[in-house]
C-alpha cells in the first residue's frame, strides 16, 4: 500500500496531480516513490506525445527542462556519488559514505556557486546552457537513473498549490543538507575563507538520520515538510 496518495486533478490550464494523504511514517522515498508511480500509471508520457507508453525509465520526456537550473539535493550527491564505480565499491563495503564522497561527486558532476554567505550546488551546465548530463545524439538523460530529485519530481503538468510547496521544502532543505555536510568537509576552511557560516545551515528535517546511509532518502521523514499543508492521515 503506497503511503503517499497522489490524485489526478483538472486545472484551468489542464489536467495534473493533487498530494491528498500521507502515512505518518512516510519518508521521502515514499513521496518519491508515489510521484513517479502516477506518472508511470497514468502513461503521462504517451498521452503528451500521442503515441504508445514507453515508460519514463526511457527518457522521452521533451528536454526542456535539462536547460533548467537543477539543484542538488544531499541525496542527490549520495546518488551521484554512487553511480561512480571506485567510490560505489568502497562505499558499499564500509556501508556509509562521508562527506569526502560528496565532494567528489559534486567535483565530477556539479558546480559550486557562492554569493556572500550563501552557497548553491548545482548540476554542471554547459556554455550552451544545458545540463552537463543531457546526451544530444541520444535526446535523454546520460545518468538517468542516478537522476536528481528535482528531475524525479517535475513533470509538465499543472499541480496544486500544496504539492509544489512541498516540493520546494524537501528541495531546499535537501540543499541546505548538502552545503551543509560541505562546510563540514575538508574543504571546509576553504569555505569559511569566503565568508560562508556553518551557523547559517542548521541541522533541519534532512540531517536528522544517522550518517550518509546508502539508502539515506527512505531515512528522512517526510512530516517536516507537511506544515499546514492539511493533508489527510493515513490509518498506521
Amino acid at each position: 500500500m503506497a503511503r503517499v496518495v497522489l490524485e489526478l486533478r483538472h486545472f484551468s490550464n489542464g489536467s495534473g496531480y493533487d498530494v491528498v494523504a500521507c502515512h505518518p511514517d512516510a519518508t521521502v522515498a515514499d513521496y518519491l516513490e508515489a510521484v513517479e508511480a502516477f506518472f508511470s500509471n497514468s502513461a503521462w508520457t504517451g498521452l503528451r506525445r500521442g503515441r504508445d507508453f514507453v515508460g519514463w525509465a526511457n527518457c522521452e520526456g521533451c528536454p526542456n527542462c535539462c536547460r533548467e537550473r537543477i539543484p542538488l539535493t544531499i541525496g542527490d550527491a549520495i546518488r551521484l556519488a554512487l553511480s561512480l564505480p571506485a567510490v560505489a565499491d568502497r562505499v558499499r563495503a564500509a556501508g556509509a559514505l562521508t562527506a569526502e564522497d560528496l565532494l567528489q561527486a559534486i567535483d565530477v558532476f556539479g558546480e559550486i556557486h557562492i554569493q556572500g554567505r550563501v552557497m548553491d550546488v548545482t548540476l554542471r551546465r554547459t556554455e550552451a546552457g544545458w545540463c552537463g548530463l543531457f546526451d544530444h545524439a541520444k535526446q535523454r538523460c546520460l545518468r538517468h537513473t542516478f537522476r536528481p530529485l528535482v528531475c524525479r519530481t517535475y513533470f509538465c503538468c499543472p499541480v496544486s498549490h500544496r504539492a509544489e510547496k512541498l516540493r520546494q521544502r524537501i528541495l531546499n532543505a535537501g540543499e541546505d543538507a548538502l552545503v551543509r555536510q560541505l562546510l563540514l568537509s575538508s574543504r571546509g576552511v576553504h569555505f569559511a575563507s569566503m565568508g560562508l557560516r556553518l551557523s547559517d545551515y542548521p541541522p533541519g528535517p534532512w540531517s536528522d538520520s544517522e550518517g550518509l546511509s546508502l539508502c539515506y532518502e527512505s531515512a528522512v521523514l517526510l512530516a517536516p515538510f507537511l506544515t499546514g499543508l492539511n493533508l489527510a492521515r493515513m490509518p498506521i
